[in-house]
């Protein structure tokens, strides 16, 4: 279980990690974007890189760094983790190995996040038939 609160600047996100059970804090955690979260595993862009990170003991278990872009919040669907670039770049990852799979150019820039209040967006995603 975690606990967010903004960091100081207003640029990203700070807590605690807390045991489910025992409410004994088992870590602290900075990032960029709100993460994504899996039964085993968190999915966080810091420093521009996404880190699929074991959660029972906040190990780094590989690390993305796509075109050097990454600024979306992940997504975490079945055993895929999908993250957007400012430049225009949409990356589905195998989220075990954090290899991989796809890339699809957006043709713009569209994925990077406001700068103002948000607009809403939909991406949906969807398996073929």
């Amino acid at each position: 279980m975690v606990r967010r609160e903004p960091i100081n600047s207003g640029l990203g996100y700070s807590g605690n990690v807390y045991d489910a059970e025992s409410a004994t804090v088992l870590g602290n955690f900075s990032v960029s974007v709100l993460p994504a979260l899996s039964a085993t595993t968190e999915y966080a862009l810091t420093n521009g890189s996404l880190q699929g990170i074991q959660r029972s003991n906040n190990q780094v278990l590989w690390s993305f760094a796509g075109d050097g872009a990454l600024v979306t919040s992940p997504i975490a669907v079945n055993n895929y983790v999908f993250v957007g670039s400012s430049g225009g770049n949409l990356y589905a990852l195998d989220g075990s190995t954090g290899a991989q799979v796809w890339t699809q150019a957006t043709g713009d820039g569209s994925l990077a996040p406001p700068r103002t209040a948000p607009t809403p967006k939909a991406l949906r995603l969807q398996r073929g038939t």
